[in-house]
């Protein structure tokens, strides 16, 4: 309980709390005029965040904007729409991990579940197990996971930013560059997405070789024992 506690914490500060905070923060530059923007107004509207009461109120609505905003973006980059397209989509398993650990993997996987791996519905199946046998492994995952999912938050984020300013300010040049510079940033969060991505799965995977490797080599040494005692 005291790790999922810690989970909870990591998820909930990151792919909720921060993403919540940068879409209000951006949201911000969208409403007030970037030419005209003045820190110390800025700082001074801010201090009324000080108090405990209106802290915890901002706390719990950024939250709440970042849980909305982590569903928006986990169906757009799900495969109903974005998961369509390659780029997008981790659908070559094979390719985060070495030929010998992905055969490896599948062989494993039909030797417990006498079932072929199928990469669109059995990865959870995966997981489930390494969480449940490997705490450790699935511990540094979930580490991954999170970025993963907060890196899709703000490329979500960043990219409706930078086309809503330009489509609002189209003659002004200091738009335009603030607008794509939100495009640029964008396209680095969606990088960090993918990287992070396939981190997870590589880690998963070969955290459920290597739980199903230490098993089998505690069968074979049980069965020497045997064979052992029936010779002596």
């Amino acid at each position: 309980m005291e790790s999922l506690g810690i989970r909870f914490s990591i998820n909930d500060i990151f792919m909720y709390c921060v993403s919540g905070i940068v879409c209000s923060i951006c949201g911000f530059f969208l409403i007030h005029d970037v030419q005209n923007f003045r820190f110390d107004m800025s700082f001074e509207r801010l201090s009324f965040f000080l108090t405990w009461p209106a802290f915890i109120i901002f706390i719990i609505v950024n939250y709440t904007l970042g849980l909305l905003l982590s569903t928006l973006s986990a169906s757009l980059f799900g495969k109903q729409l974005m998961g369509k397209i390659k780029y997008f989509s981790i659908k070559n398993i094979d390719k985060t991990v070495s030929q010998f650990a992905y055969e490896r993997f599948l062989e494993l996987f039909q030797e417990d579940f006498y079932h072929i791996f199928d990469k669109e519905k059995d990865m959870r199946l995966i997981t489930s197990t390494v969480e449940s046998k490997a705490a450790n492994s699935y511990n540094t995952a979930f580490v991954f996971l999170t970025i993963y999912g907060t890196c899709r938050n703000i490329c979500i984020i960043f990219f409706i930013t930078g086309i809503v300013t330009i489509i609002m300010n189209v003659t002004q040049l200091l738009y335009w560059i603030f607008g794509l510079a939100m495009i640029l940033f964008s396209w680095l969060s969606l990088r960090g997405y993918i990287r992070f991505h396939e981190y997870y799965i590589s880690h998963i995977i070969s955290a459920y070789v290597s739980i199903n490797a230490n098993r089998k080599l505690i069968k074979t040494e049980k069965k020497c024992i045997q064979a052992e005692r029936i010779c002596i």
